[in-house]
């Protein structure tokens, strides 16, 4: 017969956490660059919401549609599915190290035919059982708790995947966007070009026939024109790829979206000459691959404590 002592059944029931605890590396900076002066230790900003960051340019159909990413772009509503999902293992984890409850109950009936000399009686008995158990997993070697610690950086990480997968698509659309209202003005352009090229043929044309103009400058003239409209139409297809591009970072099908042509009423805002180094602080990009480092070293103690009995 074993006998424990106070200290050894507090370590037992306690537990112990096997496995690494998780430090962010630590990585030896210089106290000063050679080649610059002011620069200073990182600190992650990446929880910080960005905000409405579009509302700068001041453009009411840019901010529609940047609006629409986040609500559905398909590509968003999967990460975000796969955020929620991280999130209901974290959940799932955290109970996991409390005692669970369960409930049963039953009814059963029974019943007896009695013959008397007129009629037959029948008699019913009821029975009711209600049974309450609870059993609780003793998380002696700290499984419980490192699992927990892995799914709750995953569930980080994927946060920061979201984040990071948002921002890629918005800043896409923008970029197509401004390269549409691009299009939209070469295209006016090739279009006056074109009523020009076509009034100076038809002056051509007139001074060909009267004999004051060559043949050769007849050709060059409807060259021009014939080289203007190819210019023209080939606008007019990269215009045609941009929207279907915004219609797919919307959620929408390309043949049911169409952007009219506008002129492009976004203003640039000023940038200065050095950027801020918060900006660099709220990469969620970072996060995420730290996050998913933090995952991994946790999950080195759940794989060692699954070699010791439970």
């Amino acid at each position: 017969m074993k006998i424990f002592t106070p200290v050894m059944l507090v370590l037992l029931l306690s537990g112990c956490t096997l496995g690494p605890d998780y430090q962010r590396p630590a990585i030896a900076m210089p106290v000063h660059y050679k080649e610059a002066k002011g620069w200073q230790q990182a600190t992650p900003l990446d929880e910080q919401q960005k905000g409405e960051w579009w509302a700068v340019y001041h453009d009411a159909t840019l901010s529609s549609l940047l609006s629409q990413v986040t609500i559905s772009n398909q590509n968003v509503a999967n990460y975000a599915a796969q955020y929620r999902q991280a999130q209901a293992l974290a959940s799932q984890s955290r109970a996991e190290l409390f005692p669970s409850l369960g409930y049963d109950g039953s009814v059963s009936r029974s019943g007896s035919y009695a013959t008397t000399t007129n009629s037959n009686q029948r008699t019913t008995s009821s029975s009711h059982q209600a049974e309450l158990s609870a059993s609780w997993e003793l998380d002696l070697w700290g499984k419980l708790r490192r699992t927990l610690e892995e799914n709750r950086a995953s569930a980080q990480a994927s946060a920061a995947e979201l984040a990071n997968i948002t921002l890629s698509a918005q800043s896409e659309l923008a970029q197509d966007y401004f390269q549409l209202r691009i299009m939209d003005q070469k295209i006016a352009l090739y279009q006056r070009s074109i009523a020009a090229y076509q009034r100076y043929l038809t002056v051509i044309e007139n001074k060909y026939q009267t004999g004051s103009e060559s043949r050769a400058t007849l050709a060059q003239a409807q060259m021009q024109l014939e080289s203007a409209r190819a210019s023209a139409q080939d606008y007019q297809w990269q215009r045609a790829q941009m929207e279907h591009a915004i219609a797919l970072l919307v959620g929408k099908a390309p043949a049911d979206f169409s952007l009219p042509v506008a002129k492009l009423e976004a203003t640039l805002p000023a940038i200065p000459a050095a950027l801020p180094t918060q900006l660099l602080q709220r990469r969620p990009d970072i996060a995420y691959a730290e996050r998913n480092v933090a995952a991994a070293n946790a999950a080195v103690g759940v794989a060692i404590a699954g070699y010791f009995p439970i």
